[in-house]
């Protein structure tokens, strides 16, 4: 099963920017994004049910952004 975690923050003051990743040791696992007011960060992971009480954590589940248009 996939997880997305997505983290919603009010700034001071308005602003944008185009998607991009988190810098660090989360590079590649977050997407950051800023709209007028609001901050974005976008960070999935996954985990496998190896029994009925058993799972598997796993964090190498990589984000990709991929460019649309909202009409």
């Amino acid at each position: 099963m996939t997880h997305l975690v997505i983290t919603i923050a009010r700034l001071s003051k308005r602003g944008w920017a185009i998607p991009d990743r988190l810098k660090g040791s989360e590079k590649g696992k977050v997407y950051v994004l800023t709209a007028d007011e609001r901050k974005f960060w976008l960070r999935a992971y996954a985990t496998n049910m190896m029994s009925e009480d058993e799972y598997q954590f796993s964090d190498d589940v990589g984000l990709r952004f991929q460019r649309c248009t909202i009409l």
